[in-house]
């Protein structure tokens, strides 16, 4: 059975992608802890790669696991071309599975209410309840998303480029 996951993108690593990577399909993340014990991400697990400015969520794309590389020179080998940062995993995703990235796709406030996770802590923590700003502490890293979650980001991808 895959598992579905939000992988943080810090807000620094948006704006250096934004224009070389804008509208190409998402084939790569990496992470250190895409191998910890509690998420160990493996082929045919989904990765939705999220940012947060202030306090509102950004879905960036989406990308189905196909192989796994344990450094950045195994990941060279894969890409065919450096990865973009270091980290001790990388996940290529499988031919075809990528969504185009967006760094402005917005995830809607009722949505974002909705999003739930299959950790100790099942719901995103707001700054400003009222407002629906989330604190961007409770993406950060990898989180291992609901099914039902995730359906909700991928309806967002199928109503959005």
């Amino acid at each position: 059975m895959s598992n579905s996951y939000t992988h943080y993108w810090k807000n620094s690593t948006c704006d250096k992608l934004l224009s070389e990577w804008s509208t190409r399909p998402l084939v790569h993340a990496a992470d250190n802890h895409f191998d910890s014990r509690s998420r160990r991400v493996a082929a045919g697990d989904r990765i939705y790669a999220v940012t947060v400015r202030k306090g509102l969520i950004y879905l960036i794309g989406r990308l189905t696991v196909g192989r796994i590389a344990r450094s950045d020179e195994a990941a060279e080998n894969i890409l065919g071309y450096p990865p973009p940062w270091s980290a001790s995993v990388h996940v290529i995703a499988e031919p075809g599975t990528g969504t185009p990235i967006c760094f402005d796709r917005q995830v809607p406030i009722p949505v974002a209410r909705q999003l739930s996770f299959d950790s100790a802590t099942k719901s995103l923590k707001f700054v400003d309840e009222a407002a629906g700003l989330i604190d961007r502490q409770t993406l950060t890293s990898i989180r291992p998303l609901s099914g039902a979650s995730a359906d909700l980001l991928d309806k967002l991808l199928r109503q959005t480029p």
